[in-house]
């Protein structure tokens, strides 16, 4: 079975967030941050059906 405890240890008891809420403050986060560049990796040992963006 899963337990939370040890993330409410570690974290402290947080109150819910509403799916509006969090993807209100995670765009917020975004646009005051920005985009970070994507770094090109190298071992893709399985290429079938890949989009072409993540073999360039």
């Amino acid at each position: 079975y899963s337990s939370h405890d040890r993330v409410r240890e570690v974290f402290g008891d947080r109150s819910p967030t509403s799916l509006d809420n969090g993807l209100a403050r995670m765009a917020d986060w975004v646009r005051r941050h920005g985009a970070r560049a994507s770094q090109r990796f190298e071992g893709i040992e399985v290429q079938k059906n890949f989009p072409r963006a993540w073999m360039e």
